[in-house]
């Protein structure tokens, strides 16, 4: 039981100062009088015996669900076949898009558990970690099939500025997402 709660505090004192490092961050960046402002505020809702007063801390979530998303690109999708008109490939332009923000977050996933586990890996760590690698780099492959057929001109990108990658990693391969490529290309 001990062990767990050392476990629990230490997490809650690295959220504490990381918490505290952004309230800091944030501070410095506020006009003085915006800052009291604030501060009254949170404070006001804070001493506040039953929360009587609006939460300074709540925001109207105003942006689209990732579910929201995908049912209207395949609204859009089902639209265009509605016309008569089909796609290149089985894969459509919404699930492409999809499958690229997938693979970077799977990298971005895998990156972290690299870095969090050090040079010192146990067995089943390194085992985990070079499973989950050849998992992302058959997708990537994957992927890779797909870039000529919904970024023609992604070829001659990569002709006119090829990257080199000391890392053989699939968490460090470039994706060629369409956000990435500058807009002239």
């Amino acid at each position: 039981m001990g062990k767990l709660l050392l476990q629990r505090y230490k997490r809650v004192v690295a959220e504490c100062n990381i918490q505290t490092e952004g309230h800091c961050g944030l501070s410095n960046l506020l006009q003085d009088d915006l800052l009291k402002k604030l501060d009254n505020m949170c404070l006001a809702w804070e001493n506040d015996g039953f929360p009587k007063k609006k939460n300074p801390y709540y925001m109207k979530d105003n942006g689209l669900t990732e579910a929201e998303v995908h049912k209207e690109l395949a609204e859009r999708e089902a639209e265009y076949i509605a016309q008569g008109n089909t796609f290149p490939h089985t894969t459509t332009a919404s699930k492409f898009i999809a499958l690229g923000l997938e693979l970077e977050e799977a990298q971005c996933r895998i990156h972290r558990l690299a870095k969090g586990t050090g040079v010192n890996l146990t067995i089943r760590q390194a085992g985990s970690l070079i499973e989950q690698r050849n998992v992302l780099s058959t997708r990537i492959c994957a992927w890779e099939q797909l870039l000529p057929i919904y970024i023609p001109g992604l070829l001659q990108y990569q002709t006119d500025y090829p990257s080199f990658s000391a890392s053989t990693n699939a968490e460090d391969a470039i994706l060629y997402l369409p956000l990435v490529i500058p807009e002239p290309h």
